[in-house]
């Protein structure tokens, strides 16, 4: 039998050479319950303080906090559920953004409507500029036409379209028996307001199946961690070393956008 690859391999691949992006960048992870928000959002905060840059954590989920599980004291929480202090938390994620000059990822809750309500306020996309931050949006979907609910309703007249738009096409959500390009063709790529987004010059990516991620889950891993851990067998490390290399392929293209 072959040798269990080195942890050093799966660090790498969370690695990047771009040097540090004038604006920070403000990463919104935008979906339905259960469409792979917070698995991108702790993808995000590993790839980019293993690269040697602090990020902001923000989590907004505000009836299943599973990023603040992951970053305990790292994270920002709105004191209570009502929307006023989750908006007052979204500030608070910005207004360090202003003070430190670093990036942030912030993690909504499924069907969460606080960026809506707050661009019915506000232009986020002008607040950001004003702000001197680069706001991405990216919106997680599942092979249902239900998903795309959201990005119709920020897309709608411009509410909240920034420049840096992701149509992120999460893998893991496709039924057994489903071919990947089969599953989105239908339901989602199809659909015009999917080529309305792209042809504006937002960008798909498909998001790979880590099929051994409840166990990650089980222990409270984050993915280096678990590409060290003992809990977890050689066959295990292996596929979390696999999944983070595919994860930067399939992420390459969106790579200018990410914190």
């Amino acid at each position: 039998m072959g040798q269990d690859p080195s942890p050093e391999t799966s660090v790498r691949t969370l690695t990047d050479n771009k040097a540090e992006k004038p604006d920070p960048v403000l990463f919104l992870l935008h979906g339905r319950g259960g469409s792979g928000k917070t698995t991108l959002a702790r993808y995000m905060i590993e790839r980019a303080e293993q690269a040697g840059r602090p990020i902001i954590k923000g989590d907004l989920d505000r009836n299943n906090s599973t990023l603040a599980h992951y970053f305990k004291n790292e994270i920002l929480q709105p004191a209570t559920a009502t929307d006023g202090d989750v908006e007052d938390c979204f500030q608070a994620v910005i207004g360090q953004q202003i003070e430190t000059r670093q990036s942030a990822v912030v993690d909504f809750g499924g069907g969460d409507l606080t960026l809506r309500n707050i661009a019915f306020k506000v232009s986020l996309v002008d607040l950001c500029a004003d702000c001197g931050i680069r706001p991405v949006l990216v919106h997680t979907l599942a092979p249902d036409r239900d998903h795309l609910t959201g990005l119709m309703a920020l897309e709608k007249d411009g509410l909240f379209a920034p420049e840096a738009t992701i149509l992120a096409l999460n893998g893991a959500l496709i039924r057994n028996g489903q071919s990947q390009v089969r599953a989105f063709e239908d339901e989602i790529i199809s659909h015009p307001d999917f080529k309305k987004a792209l042809k504006r010059d937002a960008r798909a990516v498909l998001l790979p199946i880590l099929s051994n991620i409840h166990r990650l889950e089980r222990d409270r891993l984050g993915f280096i961690q678990a590409t060290k851990s003992t809990t977890l067998g050689p066959m295990d490390r292996h596929i979390v070393r696999r999944w983070l290399e595919r994860m930067q392929e399939e992420l390459s293209s969106v790579q200018d956008w990410l914190p």
